[in-house]
């Protein structure tokens, strides 16, 4: 039997999951998306309905000032809330979250971080449910986006919050600039201006190499 598309709740939240709905998903209805007679996809989407509540409020949270003011303690809790809810099963390894959404979703609790280091209990609570699933970790270590917020912590709550996620060797951010070398005698020689050669002018050198034959004038 043919069926449709599932698109959770939290693929709403961005662009590219919307422009694939019907009307840009003006007129969509979660509930519609469920296939047919598939009890396991309603009893999942029952058991993460706070977790995809939340990452649908996490995009315009991040992303607008005043509503991250009014809203943020409200959208974490229940972030909060949706992570305990993926203990003792496999709620966060369902094909319903898009890589986008993780993606704002670890952006969103490092920015909890970032702002309130004093809730790090419970941000290391959400930190460990979802460090236990793979794909969920795989996009952490591949986003920009959460790493830049995560240079900006500083180094024994960033620490508490890898660790929880099982991904301490993040500590070393594969996008943090190099460090700037150190001035050496090997380094300053390499800078060192070559000397023109022996029984030729310094003006007859930069002539020649501009490829002007030496005395000679450009017309």
């Amino acid at each position: 039997a043919n069926r449709r598309r599932a698109f959770g709740p939290c693929t709403l939240g961005t662009p590219r999951a919307m422009e694939e709905l019907p009307n840009e998903g003006k007129d969509f209805v979660p509930q519609d998306a469920a296939p047919a007679c598939d009890a396991d996809w309603l009893l999942l989407r029952k058991r993460a309905a706070r977790l995809l509540e939340s990452l649908c409020d996490i995009p315009r949270v991040l992303l607008d000032k005043k509503g991250w003011e009014n809203e943020h303690e409200a959208v974490f809790s229940l972030f909060r809330r949706g992570c305990l809810d993926a203990g003792g099963n496999d709620m966060l390894e369902a094909p319903i979250y898009s890589n986008r959404c993780i993606e704002d979703a670890w952006t969103f609790l490092l920015e909890i971080a970032r702002r309130h280091p004093n809730r790090h209990k419970h941000i290391q609570e959400c930190a460990t449910q979802l460090g236990k699933s793979y794909n969920w970790c795989l996009v952490l270590r591949g986003s920009k986006q959460a790493h830049a917020v995560l240079q900006e912590l500083p180094k024994d709550l960033k620490r508490g919050i890898l660790e929880s996620a099982n991904c301490l060797d993040l500590m070393d951010c594969p996008w943090r600039s190099p460090p700037p070398v150190e001035a050496s005698a090997e380094n300053l020689a390499m800078e060192a201006p070559v000397p023109a050669p022996s029984g030729q002018s310094e003006e007859a050198s930069d002539r020649d190499a501009d490829g002007l034959p030496g005395g000679t004038a450009s017309a």
